[in-house]
């Protein structure tokens, strides 16, 4: 595996700012932590928020009289917007 020597040049600059002493354990880490948010995204509830903004919810409350009786109706309606 080649790093770029800039990178690893920023990399090493930044352990030594933030006195890390094991900069190979740090790198690995730093790519670990890279693959996995290209893996599965930046929160596991990212697609899901996504999915969450696109619907529009809305309540119907009906309610007639059937004689005596009171009927009432709640509907809930789920459309993409």
């Amino acid at each position: 595996m080649v790093i770029d020597e800039k990178l690893l040049k920023d990399i090493v600059q930044y352990c030594e700012l933030n006195s890390i002493e094991d900069i190979n354990a740090e790198i690995n880490e730093l790519i670990r932590i890279g693959f996995s948010i290209v893996k599965y995204g930046t929160t596991p509830f990212q697609k899901m928020e996504a999915q969450n903004e696109t619907l529009s919810e809305k309540n119907n409350l009906d309610i007639s009289e059937n004689g005596k009786n009171k009927i009432i109706k709640n509907t809930r309606i789920i459309k993409n917007k």
